[in-house]
């Protein structure tokens, strides 16, 4: 995370206001290379225009406090982060599996003790479908019963200890993703060859469908 916060805090810190932008333009005046937005919903949008860009690079930083919950809630956490990894790799929904493969993007989920991190790359243009496409992994991940039955049963057999409830249903487990996934203090990074102020548009435009479908 250390590239992202240091692009973050140098080029274009997020005004305190939410909803309102900061921008940064380039040394002549011209066309913002970098502008920043804080959502009502509590995300940090972040938009770097490189020029010679020939790919978009998105980047998804969700907190995920595991120091300071407690330990039946980082138990879900891990579950949670497995599942999560586990859709993010395989074919859980097939349609979004086509259009990783026929949009020419790439998905990596990376997990730190107080972070979840999602990154894609894909092709410069459109930046929006993109972005929906990171979001609805991080946000809307596939929970099938089997799928979450399979994870706990090797969660257990691993950590015969762990804090995990008796029961886990598909939806019980997707509560307990929107209140461990938050999108409020989420860092949202964009970068390509587009202009900034279009790429926060688009990410704005992303945030909001996917988390109305949440």
């Amino acid at each position: 995370m250390e590239l992202v916060s240091t692009c973050y805090t140098a080029t274009a810190p997020a005004d305190s206001r939410r909803g309102t932008a900061a921008t940064r333009r380039g040394a002549a005046g011209g066309a913002p290379e970098a502008e920043a937005r804080l959502l009502p919903e509590g995300t940090h949008l972040l938009a770097l225009t490189q020029p010679r860009a020939r790919r978009l690079r998105l980047t998804l930083t969700l907190p995920t406090g595991w120091r300071t919950v407690s330990a039946e809630d980082r138990a879900l956490l891990r579950l949670l982060r497995l599942l999560i990894r586990q859709d993010s790799l395989t074919t859980c929904r097939s349609d979004r599996d086509r259009e990783l493969t026929l949009g020419g993007m790439s998905l990596h989920v990376q997990t730190e003790a107080d972070r979840t991190q999602f990154l894609l790359t894909a092709p410069a243009a459109p930046l929006q479908p993109a972005a929906e496409l990171l979001l609805d992994v991080a946000f809307l991940p596939a929970m099938r019963q089997e799928q979450i039955d399979a994870q706990v049963h090797a969660l257990r057999a691993a950590a015969p200890h762990a804090a995990l409830p008796p029961s886990l249903g598909a939806e019980d487990l997707r509560a307990e993703h929107r209140r461990l996934f938050s999108a409020e203090h989420g860092l949202l990074v964009a970068s390509g060859p587009g202009s900034a102020s279009a790429m926060i548009h688009d990410l704005t435009a992303a945030v909001r469908a996917v988390l109305a479908a949440r």
